[in-house]
């Protein structure tokens, strides 16, 4: 493979993104010369009087990608939406690549466990979406509501939790949340550690932080969903009206083609158990992250003020979550998109806001104190 070729299909990658983009922004611009150019590349190329890409590095994947999307505009006569539509494919395929390339870094030492194995009771299991936890150190009120023997409860934290702290950049607030995560679970962990389903096992956060800052997929994964939030304005920019979104009920899009569709593609694929439990994470994790999209095409209860990034969290949340009885979240939206995911997949998980986890935390409560009178 030789460098200067690719270095030289780098320059015209960049010439073809110029055009890309007055393509994309509308510009009518005579490109005569510019197709008289592309033009005598192919003859030379035919004629073997320069190298074809190597399309192993990222020069030549550019230029090969750029290619098609120009060519296709000025040789092809596809329309402007035609490149648009086509250059989100290309950044989605992209964006997958990036994440699939963390597969080897992902292994792990089994120096990097330390797990007690999880006796289990008749506790109801909880699991705290990350907003709730992060309030918990700061505010009284939740603090003393969620400490355990409060009520008979068993809490739970998952992988998801720990890189949501990876995330907040700062030493002090980071320790904070570990030990308010080690207080309230009494460090009982939720994962896919076994195989084909969530399991439970007793282990120090401390060691989940150790594997979660080897791997460097999480930024990857953010990405990438910044990358396909953009599909309905590409695609179906009549779903980004206003009046169309005030209209949009959980009954339509409970019933809707596109959802129906995505839960046709698992009908034949065991994901739960009878009790509604997850039996296979895969297949419930590829489900759950499928009608994810579904529900960002249709534009039900999209994220307008949060960061689209932290959103990539809520889906592993999600996830972790249907292996427990309830999922408690302070966003209002993020919970009625998880009540009809669930819904929708037989999860039989319960999917509460703040107040009403709390009404049901002090009935709890209060019958365990009027058992002790």
């Amino acid at each position: 493979m030789n460098m200067d070729n690719c270095s030289n299909y780098g320059v015209v990658a960049q010439a073809l993104s110029k055009t890309l983009e007055e393509i994309k922004q509308g510009k009518s611009k005579d490109y005569f010369t510019f197709k008289m150019m592309c033009i005598q590349l192919e003859k030379q190329l035919e004629a073997g009087e320069i190298e074809p890409p190597c399309r192993m590095c990222d020069e030549c994947l550019t230029f090969v990608e750029n290619r098609r999307l120009v060519y296709g505009y000025l040789f092809d006569g596809k329309d402007q939406q035609w490149v648009i539509e086509q250059e989100q494919y290309v950044r989605k395929a992209r964006g997958l690549d990036q994440i699939l390339r963390h597969l080897p870094s992902i292994q792990v030492n089994s120096e990097e466990y330390n797990r007690r194995p999880y006796i289990p009771n008749n506790k109801p299991l909880v699991y705290l979406d990350h907003n709730v936890v992060d309030k918990f150190h700061k505010e009284e009120e939740k603090r003393k509501r969620l400490v355990p023997g409060y009520a008979d409860i068993q809490y739970v934290y998952s992988p998801s939790h720990l890189e949501e702290i990876k995330r907040m950049n700062n030493e002090e607030e980071e320790q904070k949340v570990m030990s308010t995560i080690r207080e309230v679970t009494c460090s009982l962990f939720i994962s896919n550690f076994e195989g084909s389903k969530l399991s439970l096992a007793h282990e120090d956060p401390d060691y989940g932080m150790r594997r979660v800052l080897k791997s460097e997929v999480a930024p990857d994964v953010e990405d990438y969903r910044v990358i396909t939030t953009d599909d309905r304005k590409i695609f179906h920019p009549e779903r980004t009206d206003e009046v169309y979104l005030r209209r949009l009920t959980f009954d339509e899009v409970f019933n809707h083609q596109t959802v129906t569709a995505v839960c046709e593609e698992f009908q034949w694929e065991e994901l739960i158990d009878e009790k509604g439990r997850v039996k296979h994470y895969t297949f419930v994790h590829q489900a759950i992250h499928a009608l994810v999209r579904a529900l960002d095409n249709l534009g039900y209860k999209t994220d307008k003020n949060r960061a689209i990034k932290s959103s990539a969290h809520d889906i592993e949340h999600m996830i972790y979550a249907a292996g427990t009885d309830i999922f408690v979240t302070m966003d209002k939206k993020f919970k009625d998109r998880s009540k009809l995911i669930y819904q929708r997949l037989s999860i039989s998980t319960n999917v509460m806001d703040w107040d009403e986890y709390m009404d049901y935390v002090d009935s709890l409560a209060n019958s365990k104190g009027s058992e002790h009178h």
